[in-house]
Order: C-alpha cells, then sequence, then structure tokens
C-alpha cells in the first residue's frame, strides 16, 4: 500500500472517530456516511489486492509496448490491463454496497433494540394490572400465566435484539479497523423519501456488458482468438502444432464467452426481478401502515370512550411505529439493490448518497 494511500486512511479515520484515534478513550461514535465508506473502500483487503492487480497489468502492458514484443500478445496483456481495470471498479462498487449495508444494518439493528424494550415495559405492565385485577377477584389464574408466558416471548425477543445490534455494531467497526464503542451516532435519514426506480431488462443486460469484467475478458479473448487462428492458417508460415494450440485456445475463448453471456443474462435478470419482488413488498408495507395507522387512532377514542386501558393504546402504538420501521427497511432493501444495479451497470454510485446526505455530510 503507497504513503499516499496509508495517510489517506489514517485521515479518514480521525474524521470518522475524533480524538480517541489519537489515544483518548471513547465510547461515543458520531460518524456520517460517506467517510465512512471511504474508509471502508481504504481498508477493504479485496479493494487494496484488485488495484494492485491494476497495475501489475498496467506494468506489464507498458514493458511489452517498450520492448516491442509481438502485437498480439501486446493486445493480450492490454485485454488483461482493461480486464483488471473493470474488476477493481467492480470491487470498489460492492465495498460500497456493503458499508451501506453495515450502516443500514446498525440503523436497523438499534431501531428494532429500540422497540423491543419498549415493548417489554409494555408487557411488564400488562402483567402487573393482570396481577392486580386477579388480586381483586377480577381475573382467572390461567389469564395472569398467559400473560408471564407472553413476557418471556418478548424478554426472548429483547434478547435476541440486543444479539443483533451487538453483531451489527462489531461488523460495523470492523470494517474499518476500529474497536467497538457502546454508543454510535448515525446521522441518516429514517426514511429516503424516493419513489423506486424503474428498470428495462434488455436495456439492463446491454449495459451489463459493457461493464462486466467478466463479459468484456471472455468477449476480448475470443475476438482476439478468432483473428490470432486466421493468422496463422497459412502453413508455409506456421507449425502444425502452432494451428492446433489456437485451434484449442479458441475452443475454449468460445465456451467462455458463451458462459459468460449465460452469467451475465441471469444477473440481469435476477437484479430486475429482485427489484421488482421489494417494489410489490413496499406497496404492501404502505397499506400496513394505513391500516395500523388506522387501529392507532380506533384506540385513542376508545380510551377516552374508557373502553380499553392505557397499555392498550401503548401497544397499539407501539404496532404502528413497527409498521414505520418495516417500511423502512424495504426502503432500504429497494435503495440498496438500485445500488446493486447501478454498480453492475457501470453508473458512479457517490451521487446516488444524496437520498442519504443529511446535515454535516460533505
Amino acid at each position: 500500500m503507497s504513503v499516499k494511500k496509508v495517510a489517506r486512511i489514517f485521515l479518514l479515520l480521525i474524521i470518522l472517530s475524533g480524538p480517541q484515534v489519537l489515544g483518548e478513550e471513547s465510547q461515543e461514535f458520531e460518524v456520517a456516511l460517506k467517510p465512512y465508506i471511504e474508509t471502508c473502500i481504504n481498508c477493504s483487503a479485496v479493494v487494496i489486492k484488485a488495484e494492485k492487480e491494476v497495475e501489475a497489468a498496467e506494468t506489464a502492458y507498458l514493458r511489452a509496448r517498450k520492448q516491442g514484443w509481438a502485437a498480439m500478445d501486446i493486445e493480450s496483456l492490454a485485454i488483461a490491463y482493461q480486464t483488471a481495470r473493470l474488476y477493481a471498479q467492480e470491487m470498489r462498487g460492492q465495498e460500497m454496497i456493503r458499508a451501506v449495508q453495515r450502516y443500514f444494518a446498525l440503523s436497523r439493528a438499534e431501531q428494532e433494540l429500540t422497540t423491543a424494550k419498549k415493548k417489554l415495559e409494555i408487557a411488564e405492565q400488562k402483567l402487573k394490572i393482570k396481577e392486580l385485577r386477579l388480586a381483586s377477584g377480577l381475573q382467572s389464574t390461567n389469564e395472569v400465566l398467559t400473560e408471564k408466558n407472553l413476557l418471556l416471548a418478548v424478554e426472548e425477543k429483547k434478547l435476541e435484539a440486543e444479539d443483533e445490534y451487538d453483531q451489527a455494531r462489531q461488523e460495523f467497526f470492523r470494517a474499518i479497523k476500529l474497536e467497538p464503542k457502546s454508543q454510535v451516532f448515525l446521522r441518516i435519514y429514517q426514511s429516503l423519501n424516493k419513489e423506486p426506480r424503474t428498470y428495462d431488462l434488455p436495456a439492463s443486460l446491454h449495459q451489463l456488458r459493457t461493464t462486466s469484467s467478466k463479459f468484456y475478458s471472455a468477449q476480448s479473448t475470443y475476438t482476439l482468438m478468432k483473428r490470432k487462428r486466421e493468422a496463422l492458417q497459412d502453413p508455409e508460415l506456421t507449425t502444425e502444432g502452432e494451428r492446433k494450440k489456437v485451434a484449442e485456445e479458441l475452443r475454449s475463448a468460445e465456451q467462455n464467452l458463451v458462459q459468460a453471456e449465460r452469467a451475465t443474462a441471469d444477473l440481469a435478470e435476477e437484479l430486475v426481478n429482485d427489484h421488482q419482488s421489494l417494489v410489490r413488498k413496499l406497496q404492501l408495507e404502505r397499506r400496513t401502515i394505513e391500516l395500523a395507522r388506522h387501529q392507532l387512532t380506533l384506540a385513542k377514542i376508545q380510551l377516552v370512550n374508557g373502553e380499553i386501558l392505557a397499555s392498550d393504546l401503548e401497544q397499539s402504538a407501539v404496532d404502528y411505529q413497527e409498521a414505520l420501521e418495516r417500511l423502512a427497511q424495504t426502503e432500504g432493501s429497494i435503495y440498496l439493490q438500485e445500488l446493486r444495479i447501478a454498480a453492475a451497470c457501470g453508473e458512479e454510485l457517490w451521487p446516488l448518497l444524496q437520498y442519504l446526505t443529511v446535515a454535516g455530510d460533505h
């Protein structure tokens, strides 16, 4: 890794975590999305390896040109160089998506833990009320036992939410080579406030073919092998062994191209179909929110009329909050899928972050 890159990573870590990088202990950590992503990319072993492969391929290509190698050998090295560049771009895009995914996962886990704690408070309150009603002769023993079992289930959900939050926090910090902090403040919108994109499968497939490192390598190598075979057809200029070798190379290149075409088509179909499935889920979540909102409004009226207890209203409020959280999660999943499609099609991903930017992100 270059000195310049090491310095950049160190600077980004300072931006991300503040004075604790310089030796001061702190268990609070505030982070904006863009510097977090930049640090993840710069710390990624996969990205670093891919960029080294680009440097090695470029060096080999330039050396061959300088030394006056055969034209087709130089072209083969040029293909390897361009393939390495496309692959490195793919790795950067994938790491960027993983960073956003970790960011979302931590935010979601924190929300779910908060909700789980609130549900536990409500369950404890309900049990207390039922026990008081039992003592007053207004409740049966079986109803209290049922409420205790429900409380145990809610306690278990809360423990699961704590484990998931801890795991998300560990993964969040591991990606930027820092020790986990007990409190993390993510500066991010809870909702994306954007409508999903629409995609055309043939157009997406065409774009994928122009940016995929595997497809480019397979197609370019096949074209080169065809030209090489044509150049070696004259028996007065080539040996039989050379002609057999290039024929085998051409067959291998053709098989690789067929496989690359199939893989690219499958990827395009998978990306678009998964996006459409998530959009249908989003529509369902929106209808669920309307129902939860209606139930909350009804619960408020019932409380005023003395038909339900305050704990029942709190439960309706929690149900509505959970519906909002599921909607935000589905929006986030759609956004991540759109990032995957954009990355696969060679789009610049940074402009898409505008939907997540908040005050303090530059």
